[in-house]
């Protein structure tokens, strides 16, 4: 694992801490060489993302670089750059508000929310006349470009679809 940096709350002596630059090597110290200043609990919080074990009231954000291949290892070549050719999807969408998404749908169905919270920079969703949407939540997208102008194939299910802020059902 390929961990750029370590973001945690409220853990052990900690109210809030981050670990940056984290090498293949480390070598923690403690100021004036003094116990109980949380040396341990920085190890605590590396076994926990090894052995998956969970700490209650415990916020750990993990940085990490993606590479392409790390990308291909999830998401197979087909789905890379966002494209889902003929395939079902299920599963909410949540994009943050430094990120962006190009996502099409060809031959395809998905089913869920896309950025329930509105907070993407930006997505661009895409579908061929032949493919279907789902919602089940409000969804906001920036763009969409769909070959049915009638929408037909999107089952709204009582939400709303916002298109650059403006619902288009």
């Amino acid at each position: 694992m390929d961990i750029k940096c370590i973001k945690f709350q409220d853990y052990k002596c900690f109210k809030s801490g981050c670990t940056d630059n984290i090498k293949p090597i480390n070598v923690i110290i403690g100021k004036n060489r003094k116990n109980n200043i949380g040396k341990s609990s920085i190890l605590d919080i590396f076994e926990m993302l090894y052995s998956k074990r969970e700490f209650k009231n415990t916020k750990i954000i993990l940085e990490k670089k993606l590479t392409e291949e790390d990308i291909l290892k999830v998401f197979g070549k087909s789905t890379y750059g966002g494209g889902i050719p003929n395939q079902s999807v299920e599963g909410n969408i949540v994009v943050d508000s430094i990120s962006t998404l190009d996502m099409t749908l060809t031959y395809s169905n998905y089913e869920g929310t896309i950025n329930k919270d509105n907070t993407a920079k930006n997505i661009k969703l895409v579908l061929n006349e032949s493919s279907k949407i789902k919602l089940t939540g409000d969804s906001y997208v920036t763009s969409l470009e769909d070959e049915d102008a009638s929408y037909s194939n999107i089952d709204f299910n009582g939400y709303k679809l916002y298109v650059n802020g403006v619902a288009i059902n």
